[in-house]
């Protein structure tokens, strides 16, 4: 009996955070709708104007000293409330952009504290797709383009993909597996001599993703994580906002369920982390 009411006492708890996340996931995309001019700023509106903007970049150490916008300032978007002297300036917020959900929650709270401040749509990723300025003369700019295995994992909740499967391999994570997924045969039946792609193999590519794409962010992996820079030549032909590559690719992807999602307690914690897509 005990072993019964502390099932259903699980299961009842369970549910009200799942129905919390639920009318909380529906309060923020209200919001997003009818608030989008106020919340987001094009990369195109940012080039033009950037010396009107204090650049605040939430992404992590690493990912910021490999590669930042000239000029912005690295900083975890939990402090900004606590710096007064930027409530005056007009701030641009810089993720990742993988996912916004979580960014556009602090962003909304940060408003009520009369903070002028919006978030950079499509984050580093689109700023770097489309060319423009980075540190170090964009050299370790395919660093933006890079998804780790825990990053996919957190933005399965709030993150539409589409993913391009060029393993070679059928995909047997219960969470890939649910993703609107394009697969082609493993790349090294089509690299030639010179270790290019071939052109039939670009063509059908390109093609698949313009027909699939929607609004969905393009998720990218090999087998390994290898041929992503090749790959990143031809996808930057697309007019799509944001590219990832997860970055150990399937197998990478496959060692983390097993080594980290085979333990509840690391399932619940990842999934109460309030921080997808910044630090």
């Amino acid at each position: 009996m005990t072993k019964i009411n502390t099932y259903y006492k699980s299961a009842f708890f369970t549910t009200v955070i799942l129905i919390f996340f639920i009318l909380q996931t529906n309060l923020i995309s209200s919001q997003v709708k009818n608030n989008k001019n106020n919340l987001f700023i094009s990369v195109f509106d940012l080039k033009i104007n950037i010396k009107s903007y204090t650049l605040l970049d939430v992404r992590n150490s690493s990912k910021f000293k490999k590669s930042h916008i000239t000029g912005s300032l690295n900083i975890s978007i939990n402090s900004i409330q606590n710096k007064k002297h930027l409530i005056n300036r007009k701030i641009v917020i810089i993720n990742n952009g993988y996912s916004s959900f979580y960014v556009l929650k602090k962003i909304i709270k940060l408003k009520k504290l009369k903070f002028s401040v919006c978030l950079l749509d499509g984050g580093i990723n689109t700023w770097t797709l489309k060319n423009y300025p980075l540190s170090n003369n964009n050299r370790n700019s395919f660093n933006n383009f890079e998804l780790s295995s825990i990053d996919l994992y957190k933005s399965l909740r709030s993150t539409s993909w589409l993913a391009l499967n060029l393993s070679g391999k059928k995909v047997n994570s219960t969470d890939l597996s649910k993703l609107k997924t394009i697969s082609f045969p493993t790349l090294k039946n089509y690299i030639d001599d010179n270790k290019q792609i071939s052109n039939n193999l670009e063509k059908s590519i390109i093609t698949s993703i313009n027909k699939n794409i929607e609004k969905r962010k393009l998720l990218v992996y090999t087998n390994t994580g290898k041929w992503h820079h090749k790959i990143n030549n031809i996808l930057k032909k697309l007019n799509i906002d944001n590219i990832f590559y997860l970055t150990d690719g399937l197998e990478g992807y496959k060692y983390f369920t097993k080594r980290v999602l085979s333990f509840p307690i690391a399932v619940k914690t990842l999934n109460e982390e309030d921080n997808c897509d910044c630090n």
